[in-house]
């Protein structure tokens, strides 16, 4: 069994009155890329800053490597790497000056750090405020990943950065991972948490409501399918599949839902002659909702 990077015990924190978690517990194993998911104000940024230890929990407690977060943050902040939701880089500095700079309390691989710049084909001279927000992203990657950490917290790490850039990032994390790296990410993208994570906490008004593998998580959902017949289909016989909600829009053009596996409507809808077919995908927030109605 892999040993826990990340534990948390009864992790509660309070601004005043105001909740921003409540008896939070999960745990991370090593080399496992683990998501946290819940909308604005859930409890996953405060989760977060308790764990680098930017704040101080009301209650419970964590641990990193098996050490506590309080008393051990220096040393455990030699051991990650952090892209934060909102990057706050020192305007006036020029990337590399950037990179020296937290370099000085991370260290430096020089050897990664230089294979990083020209994989992301980033000019180190220009001042940071003449970057582009992708290239201001590409500055927060590299300072996140130059130390050549052990765990890794990304915080909607491929905000700002395009298409291509973004597949050349969850190639890098892949990489990473398979050389042991555990990764800690938050993000609001659903494909791309599907793509990249093992497991996913869902987070509500502070409070964990479910830890899932990602495909049970989709598995659970509904899909949307819309199907153009090329000739009038009856498609009554089709509950037995799971199809529910049926309604014929046109003569041959129907909606329907499926819950779970969507194979058998596959291998249905491939014995017919079709037109056009969409299916849609449910939205992270119709995840939640589902998620959420299920724990009100």
């Amino acid at each position: 069994m892999s040993k826990a990077v990340i534990k948390i015990n009864n992790l509660t924190k309070y601004y005043g009155k105001v909740k921003g978690c409540e008896n939070v517990n999960l745990e991370v194993k090593a080399g496992e890329i683990y998501g946290f998911l819940g909308p604005n104000g859930a409890g996953k940024t405060t989760t977060i800053r308790v764990l680098l230890d930017f704040i101080r929990p009301t209650s419970g407690s964590a641990n990193i490597f098996g050490l506590d977060v309080r008393r051990h943050s220096k040393e455990i902040g030699l051991r990650i790497g952090y892209v934060p939701t909102t990057i706050g880089l020192y305007k006036d500095m020029t990337g590399k000056e950037f990179l020296d700079y937290f370099g000085k309390f991370t260290g430096i691989n020089k050897e990664l750090r230089e294979s990083l710049i020209k994989r992301f084909k980033l000019d180190l001279k220009k001042k940071i405020k003449y970057y582009s927000r992708g290239n201001q992203q590409k500055v927060a990657i590299i300072q996140a990943f130059q130390n050549n950490p052990d765990l890794l917290f990304l915080d909607e790490p491929t905000l700002g950065l395009d298409p291509l850039l973004q597949q050349e990032f969850y190639n890098l994390l892949s990489e990473f991972r398979s050389q042991g790296m555990t990764i800690f990410i938050s993000s609001h993208n659903l494909p791309e948490m599907e793509r990249l994570c093992d497991r996913i906490a869902i987070i509500k008004g502070g409070i964990i409501v479910d830890v899932t593998r990602v495909e049970d998580l989709r598995s659970s959902v509904v899909r949307k399918i819309e199907v153009n017949f090329t000739k009038p289909t009856n498609l009554e016989s089709w509950a037995e599949l799971g199809v529910y909600d049926v309604k014929n829009i046109l003569e041959d053009f129907w909606h329907f839902k499926v819950k779970g596996d969507i194979n058998p409507i596959l291998k249905k809808l491939a014995e017919q002659e079709i037109k056009d077919l969409v299916i849609t995908y449910p939205s992270l927030e119709e995840i939640f909702l589902e998620q959420y109605n299920d724990h009100a």
